[in-house]
């Protein structure tokens, strides 16, 4: 395909865009704890976690869980679009990440690969609280994934700015985009 490049974004090595990042994780993060409190201020029922003697042990290692999952899901969707790359997980910089290096997907397929596992990890904390998991427990753990994902809402930013008929490249340090030459 005879490509014409538009943006290159490395994202493990732009401390300064990581920086930007992560303050607005923070944000998010803040802005969805806020969430929880609304209704405390409509009612006169407390907010209430008890949390066992292993209860914040059990719960770090249920994120790390979750941030494994999240990747794994990348690395599905990867392949679901092309079976034939490579995909690889890593952590670095203080993100965990899947890459699969050198493919080139079409920019609603990427969104796609980007967007999966924010959905469907919400929709399986939605499932586990409709199945009675402690609310504040779950709440909480979407707010962490949510805020966590911010990487991929910042790709989805960055991608909405170009037509939909711009091409993806994944790299190992983020992405390339680029528009097919006439």
């Amino acid at each position: 395909m005879e490509k014409t490049l538009l943006h290159s974004l490395n994202l493990l090595h732009n401390k300064k865009l990581i920086l930007k990042l992560n303050v607005w994780s923070v944000i998010l993060f803040i802005l969805l704890m806020m969430g929880i409190a609304l209704p405390t201020f409509f009612t006169d029922r407390p907010i209430s976690l008890t949390f066992h003697a292993f209860g914040p042990i059990l719960f770090g290692v249920l994120i790390i869980v979750v941030l494994f999952i999240h990747e794994c899901i990348h690395a599905l969707f990867f392949k679901v679009y092309k079976r034939e790359a490579k995909v690889k997980l890593g952590f670095k910089n203080g993100m965990a990440y899947a890459t699969s290096p050198g493919a080139i997907y079409p920019r609603n397929q990427f969104l796609v690969i980007i967007l999966m596992p924010f959905v469907i990890i919400s929709l399986g904390l939605a499932g586990a609280y409709l199945l009675g998991v402690n609310g504040v427990a779950v709440y909480l753990m979407f707010a962490i994934h949510t805020s966590g994902c911010i990487g991929d809402f910042y790709y989805c930013y960055l991608l909405s700015k170009y037509d939909s008929d711009i091409y993806v490249e994944d790299t190992a340090e983020g992405i390339n985009l680029y528009k097919k030459k006439d």
